[in-house]
């Protein structure tokens, strides 16, 4: 049985994380909150606000397929589909599939090379990038997209995450910092 312990209830929030889940439900917002403190639950949580107040054309975004399997074990407690929660590299690669682009090859990136990764990523932002140049019909097609652990997160993907949705909710810590320092919080 996976444990789903931290996944609480909206009647189980203080009124600051409350504040958070009900904020507009058109906007941009940023929550930043040290490890531990929901972050990702509010992410969750927000996410199942939106659809259930008639903006269900969302997607979560994770970094890893480990945490966005965890996530998704809990995901029965929301309103948000379990297919809406996404890797960013799966999301850009399914982006550029369906729409006549090429997806990056990670055998192309030398794994001698500390920052193979990094480029990586940004190959597949600007293959993502080169679709919505080419069909600007893209722009804003989703009602909003949710990315947890935002602080990892190159500046190419946060202009693209602007460019696909009419609205972000980002969470994060800038002390989270694994795959790149970026400064995108700041």
């Amino acid at each position: 049985m996976p444990d789903t312990s931290w996944w609480i209830d909206s009647d189980e929030l203080d009124d600051e994380q409350l504040d958070v889940i009900s904020l507009p439900i058109d906007g941009d917002f940023l929550v930043v909150g040290p490890p531990g403190s929901g972050k990702t639950n509010l992410l969750l949580l927000r996410g199942s606000y939106l659809v259930d107040g008639q903006r269900p054309n969302v997607v979560v975004l994770m970094f890893t397929r480990t945490l966005r399997e965890f996530v998704v074990r809990g995901s029965g407690h929301y309103s948000v589909a379990e297919d809406k929660i996404q890797t960013i590299i799966r999301w850009e690669q399914r982006l550029i599939r369906e729409h006549g682009g090429t997806v990056p090859d990670e055998r192309d990136f030398d794994k001698r090379d500390r920052k193979w990764f990094i480029k990586f990523r940004h190959a597949h932002a600007e293959q993502v990038k080169a679709v919505f140049d080419k069909k600007p019909v893209l722009e804003h097609h989703l009602d909003c997209i949710l990315v947890d652990e935002v602080q990892d997160c190159l500046p190419e993907e946060i202009e693209l995450f602007f460019r696909a949705a009419r609205h972000v909710f980002f969470v994060g810590d800038h002390r989270q910092e694994i795959y790149a320092k970026s400064g995108v919080l700041e």
